[in-house]
């Protein structure tokens, strides 16, 4: 037999093989030299190498013919482990020894035609044996072509049947031939592969008692978890895995159940473990009532995540989920459902074919909610389908697919769609083909169209796909779905994904990435509820009554307002839904029933009870949450694993003492929480611990020798907390410890080691850190020498250090190796006397083989310490207070005077509604604002700092001194007769709604806290003569002022000052006090006050902070809100003087293009801003640079930043960015979104003097409605077309809006009609329940309620029985309908306004348009078709014998608009 030299070569693994024949004629035994070397590196030199190399001899002879038999005998084994190349194979009697007792039998094949086939082997023969003599074999596996040089093939091996090339070359002997093999193990057919979650293999030989690990694990609950828990726990996992037929679980449980730290960790360990018996036990412990809902919803939650999934772990499953879906909905029930649906998806990927068995519980749970019109469970239903993802899903889920003809409401419909997101990436074809059925469909809702326009993009569609919806789009009658679809497509051109690039070569097409993880929130009807809720006005407190708030929401639909859905959350992970939840009526209902009767909460009383009585907490959870396992064989017949596992454990313990005043009864309730005095005090640890191993080398229970990156993260944070509480003087008051003790808050270690070790010389093994920072750093530090390289190689070798498993990283070398490139950065906050340190030392070796990848091999360390900033200070605790309220002025900071004429809230008074009142006092009382005003704003000028005014001076100069780049840059409010206009409007509309028929208006007023107690239970006429009072009060100081001014002394001017305002103090939001409370009883802190004003079209915001030693040092934060405008400074210093940096926001034009502005100045700025500052510039052009940007170099102003942002089209935008001394622009940038709109608001927002939750909550009710103007000479929709046509000559009765809702009769319609050429016109409304009529003369309003006349002798009319409000002055009739979806309407006798509710989106007709936020149907007439011109538009909306002149056009459709 001739002499066979074959040389493998395998990817990341070196593995060679040599054998040479050694003939022997006795019994025709050939012997040979066997040697083989597994090497696990990095490429280049100097880095550390784990491995094993083997030598033996091998004797093959023949049995019969055509059978053969091998033998290995006479093993020499090494091991590497230390830095390559220096290091040397080192001879391991241990290793040598388990191979001659492990390799010793004789095994038999046949070979013929150079292909090795039937090996047969003793059956007591290890795996690890049988692997060897695989490897042995491998070699007589060969294919020979004499007559070719090189050839390719597919060839069985150990590996598969893989693409093979072979190169044959004459040896130095004539009777020999070189033959070089080389495999393509990524063309390879039946390749021998496994990918298991399969455990972390850890030599544990003597880790024989199970029980003794549990011990060490769940013997210390008041202790710190131990640093080689996680290796202890894995190791207990894999004992539990390859245990026997023993249950364990069962056993350990009934001992130690009685046990809460044994309990939990053995819970802990069923999904870890993750093998048919452990869910097993789980069922079993179900079915006999010993586990509670808790405990088997947070198991069972990461089981189906992260078991191995088998046949016997689903057929489990299966029958825990039958009896699961039988309870009522519940979180419970969810939590589960959707988990089997995620395990059913990593069963049934492997397969086409998901056996319907294991779908059948889920096909007859949808069945029967479908029956019993159960709506949360046919959505359950679907989201478990959208997790199993596979095929077979689509039967059941067409059903509730979204056409034509669907019963089902909305969101089922969206959610049947989103559940072929998972189907999509198998199967993208048939996807698109049912998401395209959905889109080109017009009959469905365009809300659901727009989810199977996303469902139909995540497929990734190929060219021709979003040709055919792009073209699709062209004839798309909602704007909702064209822009969607559009904002994609458009956004792809600037995508990155490979997957893409075929479609963006063509030029003209970023796929936008949608939250397939993560927490998502949706409002539902919650917008209806607020809205409603917040209609009768800021004064009434929907809350106190919860029936009332809850009969708002039925409506014929609905016959029980319980099933109202007003919102939901849900939570995803890897593209599955973990859980979903639903916010309904009933919900609110019961707490705000609690809350307003008093009921009886047992489950707050519970809550109280334990944290009263069970002062000392004690919790954790151990959690593997990755197991990921790659084996692949390599030519030596060991196997090649790549493992990826990750294990946390959370810990928290201590004490807890509650207490409460006064103490709480039997019949404790939410209203006597919201009064007590609630005291917390706890002493708790939470230590957090996460270990994560990767590892790539050969992995046997015998031998391992790997390449391992370990990532170390432990969280040490103590919660040693005195918190006191009571919400009805809103006051929270926070106490913790001073800084003298130095904690680690937060510690990440990265190490990446060459690991061996064997089961002979177990516990301990060989580590050597890949990297050795030291040796680097030598380098620099040797002289050169001539001396030969054995010399440098045998003087310069490192050592290996040799550890155990029980102590995994020795601090010390680390410390040593990591000193050199250590990093500290503190951050000191020396009035609070406490400090955080960032340590971080990096040695990696991305820096010597220039490439990024390889930056995570090495040692990174990272540390956030939390030390004491300054012994000698007596700090005894540190306390932070915030107070709101009437209670916040107590300490509140003392605006400086300019300050407190910046936030200064104008005082509206009372309006009154009595009708005894005299005219006289009404004219008085509607003059009384305008002069406040005037003395509110006289001397502002004087008023201002001189190095403010200064700053003012210089930055007006500079601005003309500017010059843009392109076109100037006009704001929309930036004009100053636009801005002379917005004030006279302003003052207009005040003065107006001040005067003495606007004050019947039922509105809240202005005032302090003390006098609105008093206003709510006083009657309206006691009020009137309190306003009069206070205007008295303020004419009377105003009179004394002035003749007082002349003889007052310039020292007593603050004095009077003070006096003068004490009465009208401004109030603060509230005060936060931070303080470090000393033993010396020195004042050590700052304290913080909030002040706000809210105007119409502005709200001005400003805080004000000083320390507590009464020093001049003050930090402001000042902000205003405008319509189009935002801009806000912030000042700190000597009375906020010394630093000072002004930002504002602002949107206008450039050149007829819509644009939006930014603007930074500063003055002066701290030096440690500075250099942050110029680092970040350093910085901007190498990005600009990058994102194609072009520079221009300028004389900018060297203190202020500019970026403008100009739609240049209705598809790109512009960009300009100004920096001192360059500019950088950029034409032609894509993005999905447009330039925010923000429409000035038609009524004036309730005036706010301390912080209130429901004036948040009616800010956002009253967000989204929506308003119409009509007026002689044009006309403004709901959706802002504007059509500047005359209706002077309009005689016929004209159609502004009307209820059009398609699911119920409508609810108002409202018209104009003018029967007298020479006199306005008049204003019909009809409601379900009243007639109205608004008829002006030449000289009054005349209002009919019914054909009777109101407001007669009175200037407010209420019916509760219709539910309105009508209300008038001298030249204004306003009517409120919120019931009806009409949230007011204002006719003065020249312009017409009506405003609807949210809930009328795009339910309305008439001229006013559609309200569905789409300009281009405003000119939809009654046929829905769109007119051709506005006379066309208008005439389709007026009645055709409703009209005074003969020949007025006629309009059939209105008619039948009317009628419907």
């Amino acid at each position: 037999m001739k002499v066979l030299i074959l040389a493998i070569v395998l990817t990341l693994v070196g593995c060679q093989q040599q054998v040479q024949q050694i003939k022997s004629n006795r019994n025709q035994i050939f012997s040979y030299d066997y040697e083989f070397e597994i090497r696990n590196r990095l490429p280049g030199k100097g880095f550390a190498s784990a491995g094993i190399k083997v030598k033996c001899k091998v004797d093959i002879g023949q049995i019969d013919s055509d059978r053969k038999l091998v033998q290995a005998h006479s093993f020499e084994v090494f091991d590497y482990n230390g830095i390559y190349p220096w290091q040397r194979f080192i001879r391991s009697p241990k290793l040598t020894e388990l191979f001659e007792r492990e390799v010793k039998d004789v095994i038999t094949f046949q070979h013929r035609n150079g292909h090795v086939e039937d090996i047969m082997a003793p059956a007591h023969i290890s795996e690890f044996a049988f692997n060897i003599y695989k490897g042995i074999l491998n070699l007589f596996e060969y294919t020979l072509k004499i007559d070719q040089k090189n050839y390719n093939l597919r060839e069985n091996g150990i590996e598969g049947k893989c693409n093979t090339t072979y190169l044959l070359r004459s040896a130095e002997k004539n009777n020999e031939i070189l033959v070089t093999k080389s495999k393509d193990l990524n063309d390879c057919d039946d390749m021998v592969l496994k990918v298991i979650g399969a455990a972390y293999a850890t030599p544990c030989k003597f880790c024989k008692e199970i029980e003794e690990i549990l011990q060490y694990l769940a013997g210390h609950p008041n202790e710190k978890f131990p640093a080689d828990g996680t290796i202890k726990f894995l190791q207990l996992v894999q004992l539990l895995r390859t245990a026997d037929e023993t249950d364990y679980f069962d056993l350990f449980f009934k001992r130690y159940s009685s046990q809460p730290a044994y309990r939990r960790v053995i819970l802990d360990l069923i999904p870890a473990v993750g093998n048919p018996v452990a869910i097993r036990f789980i069922r079993h412990k179900m079915e006999q009532g010993e586990l509670t809902s808790f405990e088997i919803s947070q198991t069972l939650l990461m089981f189906f995540h992260f078991c191995n999934v088998s046949q016997e772990v689903v057929e489990e499953a299966m029958i825990i989920v039958i009896e699961v879906l039988k309870d009522p909905d519940s979180a419970y029930r969810r939590l589960i459902t959707l988990g089997y649906g995620s395990l059913l998806n990593r069963y049934c990927s492997a397969s086409s074919v998901c056996p319907d068995k294991y779908l059948k519980p889920l096909a007859d749970f949808a069945t029967k909610a479908a029956q019993s019109s159960d709506i949360e469970g046919i959505n359950l239903a679907i989201k478990t389908y959208g997790n199993v993802g596979h095929q077979a899903i689509l039967k059941p889920i067409m059903k509730f697919m979204p056409n034509s003809a669907s019963s089902y409401d909305l969101r089922t419909q969206c959610n049947a769609l989103m559940a072929l997101r998972n189907l999509g990436k198998k199967d993208p074809v048939r996807v698109q083909g049912l998401a395209f059925q959905v889109i080109l469909n017009y009959k469905i809702d365009a809300v659901a169209r727009v989810f199977a326009a996303m469902v139909l993009l995540e497929t990734k569609p190929t060219l021709p796909v979003l040709m055919i919806l792009a073209n699709a789009m062209l004839n798309e009658p909602s704007m909702q779905v064209e822009n969607f679809v559009y904002t994609h497509l458009r956004a792809m051109a600037t995508s990155t994904n490979p997957d893409l690039q075929v479609i963006i070569s063509y030029g003209w097409l970023h796929m936008a990435f949608h939250a397939n993880n993560g927490v998502g929130i949706g409002s539902g009807r919650m917008h209806d509820v607020l809205e409603k809720a917040f209609a009768s006005g800021r004064d009434a407190n929907p809350f106190t009554d919860p029936e009332g708030l809850l009969s708002k929401f039925s409506d014929q639909k609905t016959s029980h307002a319980s099933n109202i859905l007003l919102g939901g959350g849900y939570l995803k992970m890897f593209d599955q839904d973990i859980m979903t939840g639903v916010l309904k009526a009933d919900m609110i209902s019961g707490i705000l029933q609690a809350y307003q009767r008093g009921t009886k909460s047992p489950l707050l009383k519970e809550v109280v009870d334990i944290l009263k009585n069970q002062n000392t907490l004690q919790w954790d959870k151990n959690c593997m949450t990755a197991e990921i396992h790659r084996v692949v064989p390599t030519c030596t017949g060991l196997p090649l694993q790549i493992s990826l596992v990750h294990i946390s454990n959370t810990k928290l313990v201590g004490n807890a003492q509650l207490s409460i005043t006064p103490e709480p009864t039997s019949h404790f309730t939410l209203l006597d929480m919201m009064k007590s005095n609630i005291k917390l005090k706890t002493k708790l640890s939470l230590s957090i611990y996460k270990d994560m191993f990767m590892t790539m080398g050969v992995i046997t229970p015998e031998i391992q020798a790997v390449l391992e990156e370990n990532a170390k993260l432990i969280v040490n944070v103590p919660l040693n907390i005195d918190a006191t509480l009571n919400i009805k003087e809103n006051n929270f008051k926070v106490e913790l410890p001073p800084c003298k003790q130095e904690t680690d808050i937060i510690s990440l270690r990265f190490k990446t080691s060459a690991v061996t070790c064997n089961i002979e010389e177990a516990p301990a093994s060989k580590s050597t850190p890949v990297l050795l920072p030291e040796t680097m750093s030598n380098i620099m530090k040797q002289s050169f020498d001539s001396s030969s390289a054995e010399q440098e190689r045998t003087k310069d070798e490192p050592s290996s250090e040799i550890r155990s498993t029980e102590k995994i990283y020795s601090q010390k070398q680390s410390e040593r190796h990591l000193d050199s490139v250590r990093h500290t950065m503190c951050f000191k906050a020396c009035t609070f006397g406490c400090k955080a340190c960032i340590e971080s030392s990096n040695a990696y070796a991305g820096c010597i083989l220039g490439d990024s990848l390889y930056n995570i091999v090495g040692e990174h360390v990272l540390k956030l310490t939390l030390k004491q900033d300054d012994t000698r200070a007596p700090i005894e605790k540190l306390q932070f207070t915030i107070q709101g309220g009437a209670h916040a002025a107590a300490e509140k900071v003392q605006l400086l005077r300019n300050e407190e004429k910046e936030i200064r809230i104008r005082r509206i008074e009372e309006r009154t509604s009595s009708s005894e009142e005299s005219d006289s006092s009404s004219e008085s009382l509607s003059r009384r604002p305008r002069d406040v005003e005037k003395y509110m704003n006289e001397d502002e000028d004087e008023q201002q700092e001189p190095d403010q005014r200064r700053y003012h001076n210089q930055e007006q100069s500079s601005e003309k001194r500017k010059k843009p780049l392109f076109h100037q840059f006009s704001g929309s409010s930036s004009s100053s007769q636009q801005q002379q206009q917005e004030t006279s409007s302003d003052s207009n509309e005040r003065s107006s709604r001040r005067s003495s028929s606007t004050n019947m208006v039922s509105s809240s007023s202005e005032s302090s806290p003390q006098e609105s107690e008093g206003r709510e239970s006083s009657s309206d006429s006691r009020s009137n003569q309190h306003a009069k009072r206070r205007y008295q009060r303020y004419q009377d100081r105003k009179r004394d002022k002035t003749q007082s001014s002349k003889r007052m002394r310039p020292s007593d001017e603050s004095e009077h000052l003070k006096t003068e305002n004490h009465e009208d103090e401004l109030l603060p939001y509230f005060t936060l006090v931070a303080q470090a409370l000393r033993s010396d009883n020195k004042d050590q802190g700052y304290k913080l006050s909030m002040y706000m004003n809210h105007e119409i079209y502005k709200i001005h915001s400003k805080m004000v902070a000083t320390e507590l030693a009464k020093t001049k040092w003050r930090a402001c934060f000042d902000s205003q809100m405008l319509p189009y405008r935002f801009q806000s400074y912030m000042s700190w210093g000597n009375e906020c003087r010394d630093y000072r940096i002004e930002m504002k926001v602002s949107r206008g034009h450039v050149a007829r293009h819509a644009a939006l502005q930014m603007n930074m100045k500063w003055t002066k700025l701290p030096t440690f801003f500075k250099e942050h500052a110029s680092r970040a510039l350093e910085f901007l052009p190498g990005i600009a640079y990058i994102s194609g940007f072009s520079a221009v170099y300028q004389k900018n102003p060297s203190r202020e930043l500019m970026l403008r942002m100009i739609a240049s089209s209705p598809y790109t935008t512009a960009m300009i960015l100004k920096i001192p001394g360059e500019t950088f622009y950029k034409d032609g940038l894509c993005y999905p979104f447009t330039f925010p709109v923000l429409p000035a608001a038609y009524y004036q927002p309730p005036q706010i003097t301390t912080f209130n939750i429901l004036d948040l909550a009616s800010w956002l009710a009253q967000g989204d409605q929506a308003v119409c103007e009509v007026g002689e000479e044009r006309i403004v929709t709901f959706d802002d077309k504007i059509f500047n046509t005359t209706l002077i000559n309009q005689d016929c009765d004209l159609l502004v809006v009307q209820d059009c809702n398609k699911n119920y009769k409508p609810k108002f319609r409202l018209w104009t009609r003018k029967p007298n050429p020479k006199l306005p016109r008049e204003i019909h409304l009809n409601l379900t329940t009243a007639y109205i009529k608004i008829l002006p003369s030449l000289d009054a309003i005349i209002v009919l309620c019914n054909d009777k006349p109101i407001l007669v002798d009175k200037l407010l009319h209420e019916d509760l029985a219709a539910k309105i409000k009508i209300y008038r002055n001298n030249t204004t009739v306003v009517i409120e309908a919120p019931e009806y979806g009409l949230v007011n309407v204002t006719y003065n006798r020249v312009l017409l306004r009506v405003t609807v509710a949210t809930r009328m989106k795009g339910n309305t007709c008439g001229v006013c348009g559609d309200n569905n936020g789409e300009k281009r149907n405003e000119g939809l007439m009654p046929n829905q078709e769109l007119a051709l011109n506005d006379i066309d538009f208008f005439h389709s909306w007026s009645s055709a014998d409703k009209c005074v002149t003969e020949n007025a056009p006629t309009s059939p459709e209105f008619e039948k608009a009317a009628a419907a």
